[in-house]
């Protein structure tokens, strides 16, 4: 994925995927610095995404749900509301 150009969006879903595995394979707690690297690298490829299209708002609703259950709140809803600008 990582030499696929403009994939952005598609390689933040991967490293979120990543997070739910080490999540269920060791916890919450033993896996947290794992997890945190996970999705500091996921809000990094969805930030510097260059196409923002339909599809990428709804990997944005798809990914905000996996950032709320890990407790980042905000970042959940700054991707709800730019998915809901792109929807409108």
């Amino acid at each position: 994925m990582e030499e696929l150009e403009g994939k952005e969006a598609e390689r933040a879903i991967t490293y979120l995927n990543i997070a739910d595995l080490i999540y269920a394979k060791e916890g919450a707690e033993a896996g947290e610095e794992a997890i945190n690297k996970c999705l500091d690298k996921a809000e990094e490829l969805l930030e510097k995404a260059a196409v923002k299209d339909g599809k990428y708002a709804f990997m944005c609703e798809h990914c905000a749900s996996v950032f709320g259950f890990y407790g980042r709140f905000y970042y959940e809803g700054i991707l709800k509301e730019r998915a809901k600008k792109i929807y409108d």
